[in-house]
């Protein structure tokens, strides 16, 4: 799989891993558990599994065994005892990246078996537009959504912290972590890593499943950009949030059985980061639908609007402070240094590039990645005309693989409210790195 291919990929895709319980012909030892990669892996890269327990393992061996047919086509050692992680004091970790032939296998170990998984070279060829199915369901308003009926059609009555209007028309867009709240923060990073995706590798990303002529990864991009120009509702004001706390005390229910779908207020707000990451959001937009659409009514629509809310940045706070708390910034200096850079990339302005070099500069590494902590994508953009920022995604990754070493599962960042998102963040980076470089480092 090419570099570019892998990039579209991460940016979408939510690995997991799982495992089930099974006899085997090896003494059965309790309380012994197997953990794959549940998608598979690639022939020609790493494989590794781990084994957790509450006691020592008394075995020293793995097999792998032909899912299908139960005939042991590999055998090989257990790494010794790594520690505690969690509630189990032994972990051990398997590896058989020398063994790539093609099929679907099974580990064996302590008498236990893993769930079955995949050597494969396509492993990866439908997560993409598999997760893009997902996007439907999490659509609101009258957006043709999935799995669930048009809702909240009534976004919103009111606006809280701007008493100069009433109701306004903020319909659409996509909820958000399994509830019916919409944040301005999270949407724009949802929409803006959709268009990267496309723009980085057009080929990989051109898909168009439902033979429209439009590619799906774009359709869904176009559901936030929707939503996203709707909250610009007045001159330079923003809606950065639609619904309140209330929505997390209604319990399970479909979105067009929402109670409270009459009583959704909209909050106005506004801060130097959400202006950045909207402003590179519209501008991205801008370029892919001059260049892919020909469209040059609606880029110039999506341009204006972002370099107005870019022109704002120095009149407003630092970062906006949301109303139920969630998904506040902490700084700023990172997402206006990418809405800098994708305005230049978008106008060929050099006053965006300048104040992107700036911003960037001063935003030095981050050491994290989350709908916040988002610097590398600004330095990765930037890279290309200023070398030194591709330093301060090199200093992030050098943190994560400190982290990596010190634990079994070899996460780079600790546990934490979205790890999915960040482990594949840091992930994300290391790419960007190789891209930027051409080193493996």
């Amino acid at each position: 799989m090419d570099l570019q291919k892998k990039l579209s990929n991460l940016i979408l895709l939510l690995i997991s891993v799982t495992s089930i319980s099974c006899s085997a012909s090896q003494p059965l030892q309790e309380n012994l558990y197997i953990r794959v990669n549940q998608v598979g892996y690639l022939p020609a890269k790493p494989k590794h599994a781990v084994i957790f327990a509450e006691k020592a393992v008394k075995t020293t061996e793995f097999k792998l065994i032909d899912a299908k047919s139960g005939k042991e086509v590999y055998k090989g050692s257990l790494s010794g005892n790594l520690g505690s992680w969690g509630d189990f004091g032994f972990n051990y970790k398997i590896d058989f990246s020398d063994f790539a032939v093609t099929g679907k296998y099974r580990v064996v170990a302590g008498g236990k078996q893993s769930s079955s998984f995949s050597i494969n070279a396509g492993i990866y060829s439908t997560v993409a537009d598999s997760l893009l199915e997902f996007f439907k369901i999490q659509r609101c308003g009258p957006t043709n959504p999935k799995m669930h009926k048009i809702c909240h059609i009534y976004d919103s009555p009111r606006v809280d912290g701007d008493n100069s209007v009433t109701g306004i028309d903020v319909t659409g867009g996509l909820h958000d972590a399994g509830d019916y709240i919409k944040f301005l923060n999270t949407s724009a990073y949802t929409t803006y890593m959709l268009l990267l995706s496309y723009d980085l590798n057009r080929s990989v990303s051109n898909f168009d499943n439902d033979r429209n002529s439009v590619p799906d990864i774009l359709e869904e991009a176009k559901v936030g950009i929707d939503w996203l120009i709707r909250c610009n509702y007045k001159d330079t004001k923003l809606i950065t949030q639609v619904q309140d706390n209330r929505d997390h005390e209604q319990g399970w229910r479909l979105p067009e059985n929402d109670p409270i779908k009459f009583d959704r207020p909209a909050f106005a707000g506004r801060g130097k980061s959400i202006i950045g990451l909207y402003s590179a959001t519209l501008a991205l937009a801008a370029k892919i639908w001059r260049d892919r659409f020909k469209d040059d009514a609606a880029a110039d629509r999506f341009l204006a609007i972002a370099e107005k809310m870019y022109a704002i940045r120095g009149s407003v706070p630092d970062v906006d402070v949301t109303n139920t708390g969630m998904y506040s910034d902490r700084n700023y200096l990172g997402k206006l240094a990418l809405g800098a850079i994708e305005l230049y990339n978008a106008t060929k302005k050099e006053n965006y590039l300048l104040d992107a070099k700036e911003y960037s500069g001063k935003a030095k590494s981050d050491y994290w990645w989350s709908w916040g902590d988002m610097n590398s994508l600004a330095h990765f953009r930037i890279g290309a005309y200023a070398r030194e920022n591709i330093d301060f995604i090199n200093s992030n990754l050098i943190h994560f693989n400190s982290s990596r070493q010190k634990n079994i599962y070899e996460e780079g960042a600790a546990f934490s409210w979205g790890t999915t998102n960040t482990l594949l963040g840091c992930a994300l980076q290391a790419v960007f790195f190789k891209i930027s470089t051409g080193k493996n480092d």
